[in-house]
């Protein structure tokens, strides 16, 4: 997936879950904006091994170095190593929790929207690749997206309006929602 579709998954969906969030009482109202921006971020942050990249192009230096050393979609696109990560990061503010609670949660939301975009794709994603190098894919082959292709815009968007439907079923079965 490109960047543009990538920030846009992770903006939508991430809004869309932050006010979730809100109206159950988890966060409050500066958490939103703490959440989504960090969201925003996460769904960048993966791509960080490639200096052409929306981020590689922001952070060159920091890309550079990664996509020399590691390549692409390698360690920054593992499932695995990204869930120890997150389960580190949360033990590890576990002290200040509430505090870094939007920031932490709101990245990793971002993270793992980015990872689940690009299990969609033909190149799909190395789910273990500390261990197995090869790819994993959602879709079967005639079904996989190219990121350039408008196939992926498309299912980018009916993947927004899942993650909307999902918190719009949250809201109805818990704060009494009615549409």
């Amino acid at each position: 997936m490109l960047g543009k579709q990538h920030l846009l998954f992770g903006t939508v969906t991430g809004i869309a879950t932050v006010i979730t969030l809100n109206q159950l009482g988890v966060i409050d109202e500066t958490g939103m904006y703490e959440f989504t921006g960090m969201a925003m971020l996460g769904s960048l942050l993966p791509d960080i091994d490639m200096t052409t990249s929306t981020i590689g192009r922001i952070l060159k230096p920091v890309s550079f170095i990664l996509s020399k050393s590691i390549g692409h979609r390698t360690y920054t696109h593992d499932v695995f190593l990204n869930i120890i990560l997150c389960v580190i990061s949360m033990l590890y503010m576990k002290n200040n929790y509430m505090m870094y609670l939007p920031l932490a949660t709101g990245l990793w939301f971002g993270i793992f929207g980015h990872l689940l975009l690009d299990s969609f794709t033909v190149n799909g994603l190395p789910v273990l690749y500390l261990f197995n190098k090869k790819n994993i894919h959602i879709l079967p082959y005639r079904l996989r997206v190219y990121s350039s292709e408008d196939n992926a815009k498309y299912l980018t968007v009916l993947l927004i309006a899942v993650g909307i439907g999902i918190n719009l079923l949250v809201l109805k079965n818990t704060v009494g929602l009615t549409f």
